[in-house]
Parts: structure tokens; sequence; C-alpha cells
């Protein structure tokens, strides 16, 4: 059967995010972030058209997230203020181009995100072709170790990786964000990645996905990015790796969510092809909306980490920092718990979890009075 498998389209989302020691100063160039009448007011440009920015979830083509993830809110009626306190970015949709792409490259782009305390840039690899499921691999793997020419703005670059573009569209980021003298805090650190088979032909009747088959080695090798990914040992088909809704998943048995650190590879073969004639399309939404779910996930947690500052050096909150982290600490509860006021999925349940964060999530949500405070005891709905 594997043989006869066949991906046309797999898309490669990677995301890298770079996180201050508190929210951008009033003075410097975006302080307007970090203050909820100043986003408010240009927010309401951006709805009015009048702003320099676009409109965050038109653009960013992932609208049933922030409709989940906005508490069920319908996005017209969303006010600025609680569009500062979810923590809405200002998103830059173009950092850098890319030229001269080799074949069964279709495109890539990088996009870029502001938040009162973090920046993020996400850059997406689309590749078409035909290939078998040992190759789509091989070409994924080449893909994110290749050197491409990219083009910035005033400035064009050849032979850079993708990390390395990464790292020179922070630098710009960090200079519109926070003027030209802003260093960068760290080196970068390796990329939360998404792997997603938006179309291709698996035959036959849908099976359970053989432990050590074919798919689930080239599953694991998108997670894990490992150039011997052919011989390694490969993790168990269990709840550790497998993100379902356990006894609620009424899923096809050969559709998953595969995960492992910060890689996730998603496999949903009933949604490739066509029905009545036409394109499903379900799995182009569905890995914008993962993405994003998954780069807010690292947005909150990011500001967990930044909380937890204050609390070991016993200083008291500054008022803004303070409503943001009380947002953060329900929002994390709520995604955690899968809860239906939110976008639901089990990844970003395991994300914080895996994130080591889970005891300073417990107690800024023990800080902001919230119940329970403790993650464990949060209901799975």
């Amino acid at each position: 059967m594997s043989t006869k498998i066949s991906i046309t389209e797999l898309r490669l989302s990677f995301i890298w995010r770079e996180t201050f020691s508190g929210l951008i100063p009033p003075d410097e160039p975006l302080g307007f972030l970090s203050d909820p009448l100043k986003y408010g007011q240009e927010y309401a440009r951006i709805k009015e058209g009048k702003s320099a920015w676009p409109w965050p979830w038109s653009i960013l083509s992932a609208e049933h997230f922030w409709e989940f993830y906005l508490e069920n809110a319908a996005l017209a009626s969303v006010s600025g203020e609680k569009a500062w306190r979810a923590l809405v970015p200002l998103y830059q949709p173009s950092l850098a181009k890319f030229s001269a792409l080799q074949e069964s490259l279709d495109r890539i782009s990088c996009e870029g995100f502001y938040y009162p305390h973090s920046l993020a840039v996400l850059l997406t690899v689309v590749l078409k072709g035909r290939f078998t499921l040992n190759q789509l691999v091989e070409r994924a793997l080449q893909a994110r170790a290749d050197r491409y020419e990219v083009t910035f703005p005033n400035q064009k670059v050849a032979a850079l990786s993708l990390k390395e573009v990464t790292g020179r569209a922070l630098d710009a980021m960090r200079a519109a964000a926070r003027g030209t003298r802003a260093l960068a805090l760290s080196p970068l650190a390796d990329p939360m990645t998404i792997a997603t088979a938006i179309d291709g032909r698996v035959p036959g009747t849908p099976k359970n996905i053989l432990p050590n088959g074919s798919v689930h080695r080239a599953l694991e090798a998108l997670c894990r990015w490992d150039p011997l990914w052919r011989d390694n040992k490969l993790h168990s088909l269990d709840d550790e790796t497998c993100f379902k809704f356990k006894d609620r998943d009424y899923s096809r048995p050969d559709h998953l969510l595969y995960g492992i650190d910060r890689g996730r590879a998603v496999w949903f073969p009933g949604y490739f092809g066509k029905k009545n004639g036409r394109p499903i399309r379900k799995l182009g939404c569905y890995c914008r909306n993962l993405t994003f779910a998954s780069l807010q996930t690292e947005t909150l947690l990011a500001l967990v980490q930044i909380a937890s500052g204050y609390f070991d050096r016993r200083d008291p909150f500054p008022q803004n920092l303070e409503r943001l982290v009380r947002w953060a600490a329900g929002a994390l509860g709520r995604l955690y718990g899968g809860s239906k006021k939110t976008y639901r999925s089990w990844s970003l349940y395991r994300q914080i979890q895996d994130s080591g964060l889970v005891a300073k999530v417990e107690q800024l949500r023990d800080f902001a009075g919230l119940q329970p405070a403790k993650l464990s005891l949060i209901p799975k709905d």
C-alpha cells in the first residue's frame, strides 16, 4: 500500500518568536502596542481602512481560529480594548520575498507579528508535485536545509537559510518596534513546526495507521527533522504522540495529528481529492487555523515567562502588564481544557503541557483568582 500513496501538496509552517523582558516602553516606535487606549485608536483606524496595518483576520485567512479564540465573538463586533487584552497582533504580510525557487517549491512566505511583549515570524513553505512518502520527507528536509535568494526591503541577499532569513526579519521587526539601537536578545532557538499533507491519493479502505509503517515513519520524520529518519526508532502510536479527542473522536481511523516535542504532522487523507467533482480544500484552512492557534499559544506562554520573573523578584505588575497576564491565565486554561469558548485542539493542550511552564501558569491563575488554579483540574469539555 505504501508504494501507492502519493502526496501532491505539503505545507510546512515554521514559527519563531523573540520575547522581551517586559512590555515595549511607550516612548519606543511601537510603544502604543502596550497601551490599550492607543492600541484601540490604531485598531479603529485599521477597521476604517485608514491605517498602514492590515485588518488582522481577513489577511491572516484564519477567521475560524480568531472567532473561537475570542470566545466565539463576531469579529466585526470585537472592540479595540478586547483585541488588545486578547493580544491580537499587528500583522506584516511580507517581510521578505523569495526568488529563483527550485522545482516543486511552489512558494515561500515570510510573515511578521508584533505583540506588546514579543515578536514572531512565520515562514510557510509549500511543496507541490507528486511524491511518494519517502520522496516527500526527503524533499521537506531539503527545503528546510536549503539556502535561498531572498530580497528584503532595500536589500537583496543571496544564499540564506530559513533560519538566517528569520534572523534578518526579526532584526528589521525589532528596529521597527523598538528603534534601531535595539539588540537581538539571544540566538534563535529551533522553531515550532507544523507539516500538513494538503492533497494526495491514498487508495483502499481507511485503516488504522500501522505502528512502524511507512506513514508512521514519515509523520515522525516531519516532526523530528532528523536526516537519519529512515533508521530512527519511532515513538509509539499512543496518547503521547496521537492527538485525538479520545472517546469523543469519531474521525476516520487513518486520520491523525501526530506530535513530538515542538513538531506536528497532520495526516487527514479523507480530505484529499475532490467531492462531487470539486476540490474539498479543507486542509488548507485547517493548517492555517492550527498554525495561528499554535502561534498564539506560544505568545501567551511567552507572557507567562515574563510574569514569572515578576513573581520571582516579588515585584508588583505594571497595570497594563497585569491586565494582559490575567487574560493569558484565562486563555491558557481554556486552551488547555479544550473549552467550547475557544479554539479546541489537543495539540495546544500538549503544547502547554510540554512547555515546562505549567507550574507558572498555575501560579498566574492563582494570582488572577481563577478557579480551578490547577490546570490538571480543568475538565476537558
